[in-house]
């Protein structure tokens, strides 16, 4: 009859009634737990979870119910050994609640309707005996009342240490990460309805907020009011930059989390960009509470950023397109033309006579003549044409929707424009050109064979006597294959280290000794000739190679140093491009270290075309050079582009007099003339002078009597491979005159 003893029909219905019921229970909770709490879940970000406590505490209430029943129905009737167990049963499921203390309410819908249905059982039998039991039920309630009080109260405290912790951690999380974090970053607040809570002093004041307001602000309807979505408000660089308002506004009523959405804000007839980051912020029971974020006024760093965008993308001289907005442009016309076929033409011009200009009048007048080419220029072709500075004294110019007879007709026009002077301050300057034309896709279809075939067609004008214009044909294909033939096997040569170096040894001109080696570059070709250095050196300049080519050889030269006598030095040329790498001080300073080489026995020989771009940056390097103790020499003084400031503003060690005045001046009297004039100049500033390309005993005599300091040509040694350079240096030091003579006879 019993649930613990006999069976029998009305014991076996109760049964079937408590398991039956307490099962379902069980399995309504289990399935709220694992479906339909993961359901409501994925839909708005746990919203709904205060429902899903309600259904907990609602089954809780059926669960505390159903166990309620079994003393008012089992006890009574029960013989003693099986009241005890009825009891036992009771107290321990009274303890059970303990478990369910986070769930708000779950405790006490377990334990009243079980605690109070034990109470009236044990009364309702009256007797001192139960009496008693009664008493030590109520003891044993309140006993796991209270401790059910402390434990929730302990929970609460975790939860809110818990909350109060996540709530630093999203301002941390907001603040981590920022490049800029110096800058002040703005907070604000809302609750769960989007209405500002709180607001750091700036954005409220753009806000018109303040905590005092009855009437709620809205933050996203606020910040509709100050958006400006026409950019015919916005002046300048801001006007410049798309906004995708329309994220930020789907993110704040999705609560998803956003980044760096930039804003344009309207404050007092001003425009500014404000740059916004929220995160959605959810209490203990994952309720969504609200949004917290940070902001920030970027308007200037924005506008230096493009500022230095615009720097990066343009030529300082000219205010067009430099080389890299000329690639971009290639490559979105290409793209044009095999989507759609739209061709282009693609010019390269070059002023014939800017060096002259440039080195006469001074690089004031020669930037200004550049910046009337790029005018002149802007004029072919109308608005649609795209006009950059290739570089130097280079411009190119592109056309797009354009025919082949159109292309030639612009070309001449190109050269009929500068037939008119350039009017100066002081003077009209005339300044031709020499203009290659590449139409696509007739010269190619990648930029390099644009480049190419506009570059032989510029140089075949050249050839042609300047001041006119050459089309790149079929015909000359083979020329570029060649070149893109030797491109690839310099690249490989440099992969590969193969070019060398050659030593020329440099001779003090009074004693005739040994002072010095110059090392040469060179690149042996399988046939045992060489690619002459002047062109595989442009090479490198067109390839990107001539860091890595030159910071290679400088390493060689100086380890090769190393092993001379302490007093002779050696000479290395460096070109442009190596001076205007940003880590090339710190590259040389890490060879000197790593070879051992003591700075004042290094020589770097740069040429007189460092001054045609001179700027800031490579003034900086010359300098630093001086500083460092390493020895500046200008090479082919007199050749290029020689100016007497140069000499006045840089700490040169040494002029190189081109080797065509020594060859010319025992019969060229103009010549002997400007020897002895340079050789006099530097004796009077202190200035080592250098005559290369001494080939005859004559001509070593005749700068003995003018004073030249140093010389070096075949009349000596040609040059010769590091390993024959210790040899002579050992050589030279007992006997000058035997290292000369034998010099002499082997030239």
């Amino acid at each position: 009859m019993l649930l613990f003893g006999t069976s029998g029909t009305g014991s076996d219905a109760y049964r079937t009634f408590l398991f039956g019921g307490v099962e379902l229970v069980a399995f309504l909770q289990i399935l709220v737990s694992l479906v339909v709490g993961r359901y409501l879940s994925r839909r708005r970000r746990y919203k709904n979870v205060r429902l899903m406590r309600l259904v907990f505490v609602s089954l809780g209430l059926c669960l505390g119910v159903m166990w309620a029943t079994m003393p008012l129905t089992l006890f009574p009737p029960a013989p003693p050994h099986q009241q005890v167990i009825v009891a036992c049963t009771c107290a321990g499921l009274i303890a059970t609640a303990l478990a369910f203390v986070p769930i708000a309410g779950m405790a006490e819908c377990l334990t009243i309707p079980l605690g109070t249905a034990s109470a009236y059982t044990l009364l309702s039998l009256g007797g001192r005996d139960w009496f008693a039991l009664f008493g030590c039920l109520v003891i044993y309630g309140l006993f796991i009342g209270s401790v059910t009080v402390q434990v929730r109260r302990l929970l609460d405290k975790i939860t809110l240490y818990r909350l109060e912790t996540q709530e630093q951690r999203s301002t941390l999380q907001l603040l981590s990460g920022r490049s800029d974090a110096g800058e002040i970053w703005s907070l604000w607040e809302t609750d769960r309805n989007g209405v500002i809570s709180f607001l750091s002093p700036d954005l409220a004041h753009i806000f018109d907020w303040k905590p005092s307001l009855e009437m709620p602000h809205n933050f996203l309807n606020t910040l509709k009011e100050k958006y400006i979505n026409s950019t015919n408000d916005i002046r300048g660089p801001i006007s410049k930059k798309i906004v995708d308002f329309t994220h930020m506004v789907n993110c704040l009523n999705e609560s998803i989390s956003f980044r760096d959405i930039v804003v344009p804000l309207k404050v007092n007839d001003t425009v500014s960009l404000w740059s916004f980051t929220g995160r959605p912020m959810f209490d203990d029971h994952q309720d969504y509470c609200g949004f917290r974020g940070l902001a920030y006024d970027v308007t200037d760093t924005f506008t230096e950023r493009f500022e230095e965008a615009h720097q990066a993308r343009n030529d300082a001289v000219t205010g067009i397109p430099n080389r890299h907005a000329l690639n971009e442009a290639l490559r979105n016309a290409l793209s044009d033309l095999g989507r759609t076929g739209r061709t282009f033409a693609f010019y390269l011009v070059d002023l014939d006579e800017f060096k002259r200009v440039n080195d006469r009048l001074g690089h004031n007048a020669g930037d200004a003549v550049l910046r009337v080419a790029a005018a002149r220029l802007a004029r072919v072709g109308g608005d649609g044409a795209f006009v950059a500075r290739f570089g130097g004294d280079e411009f190119a110019l592109l056309l797009q929707d354009i025919n082949p007879p159109e292309a030639i007709h612009a070309a001449q026009d190109i050269v009929d424009l500068f037939l008119e002077p350039v009017k100066l301050s002081d003077q009209d300057v005339v300044v031709h050109v020499s203009v290659g034309l590449a139409l696509a896709p007739v010269s190619g279809d990648s930029i390099e064979s644009i480049l190419d075939a506009a570059d032989l067609a510029m140089y075949n004008a050249k050839r042609a006597g300047k001041n006119t214009w050459s089309c790149f044909e079929s015909s000359m294909s083979g020329q570029i294959e060649q070149r893109r033939v030797l491109l690839g096997q310099f690249r490989e040569a440099v992969t590969n280290r193969e070019i060398v170096l050659a030593y020329q040894p440099l001779i003090d001109a009074r004693t005739l000794t040994l002072v010095g080696f110059e090392a040469l570059a060179r690149w042996p070709q399988p046939d045992g000739s060489f690619v002459p250095p002047d062109r595989f050196i442009l090479l490198a300049e067109e390839t990107g190679l001539i860091c890595e080519l030159g910071n290679y050889l400088l390493e060689q030269a100086c380890r090769t140093a190393v092993s001379w006598p302490t007093d002779l030095t050696v000479a290395v040329n460096v070109s442009v491009g190596q001076l205007q790498a940003p880590d090339f001080l710190l590259t040389l300073r890490t060879i000197l270290k790593k070879t051992g080489l003591p700075p004042a026995r290094l020589e770097l020989e740069v040429t007189e075309s460092i001054f045609m771009d001179v700027n800031s940056t490579c003034a900086g390097v010359l300098h630093g050079l001086s500083d460092l103790g390493i020895k500046l020499a200008l090479d082919d003084f007199g050749r290029g582009y020689s100016s007497l400031g140069f000499l006045k503003e840089f700490d040169f060690y040494k002029l190189k007099l081109d080797m065509g005045f020594i060859r010319d001046m025992n019969h060229d009297r103009r010549s002997a003339a400007i020897v002895r004039s340079v050789i006099e100049l530097a004796s009077e500033l202190g200035v080592v002078v250098t005559a290369e390309g001494v080939e005859t005993r004559s001509q070593l005599d005749a700068l003995r009597r003018y004073g030249c300091t140093q010389v070096q040509g075949y009349l000596f040694s040609p040059a010769i491979s590091g390993e024959e350079t210790a040899l002579i240096a050992e050589k030279s030091r007992f006997s000058p005159l035997h290292f000369f003579e034998t010099g002499a006879r082997s030239a």
